[in-house]
C-alpha cells in the first residue's frame, strides 16, 4: 500500500514538474510584436492554424506550405480562449497574404513558440523602424 501510495506521489510530482516546464509567452507578445513562422516539428503544423490545402485551392491560392517557413509576421490581435489558451492573430509584414488567399492566420501562442513553429524577435515594429 505504501508502495502504491509512493509511485503516486511521484508521478503526480513528476507531472507538475512537466507542467512547469512550459513557459507562458503573452507577457513578451503584444499586438504590434514581429515575430517569424518557423518549420512544424512533423509533417504539418500543429500550433498555427493553416487551413487545409482544399480550401486553399478554393480560394484561388496555391498549397504549398513550405512558402510560409521564415515568413516576418506582425501579431495583430491577442485573444484567451476558453480554455485558457491564448490565440494570437497575424498578417505578413510585407503586406502579402499567405498562400495568395488569406490575410492572416492564427496560432496556439504558447504551444507554437514552445515547439518552434513561432520564433520571437526582436521588439515590435515601431521599435524596429527605429
Amino acid at each position: 500500500m505504501k508502495a502504491k501510495l509512493f509511485a503516486f506521489g511521484l508521478c503526480a510530482f513528476l507531472m507538475s514538474i512537466g507542467l512547469q516546464a512550459q513557459e507562458s509567452f503573452k507577457d513578451q507578445v503584444n499586438v504590434g510584436t514581429i515575430m517569424t513562422i518557423g518549420e512544424p516539428s512533423g509533417s504539418d503544423f500543429k500550433y498555427v492554424n493553416v487551413p487545409k490545402k482544399n480550401f486553399i485551392i478554393k480560394k484561388g491560392g496555391i498549397a504549398n506550405l513550405s512558402s510560409i517557413h521564415y515568413n516576418a509576421v506582425e501579431v495583430t490581435d491577442i485573444k484567451t480562449n476558453k480554455q485558457g489558451a491564448t490565440e494570437v492573430r497575424f498578417k505578413k509584414v510585407d503586406g502579402k497574404k499567405f498562400f495568395n488567399a488569406y490575410r492572416t492566420l492564427t496560432a496556439d501562442l504558447n504551444g507554437a513558440v514552445n515547439n518552434g513553429e513561432l520564433l520571437l524577435t526582436a521588439g515590435n515594429k515601431k521599435e524596429m523602424s527605429k
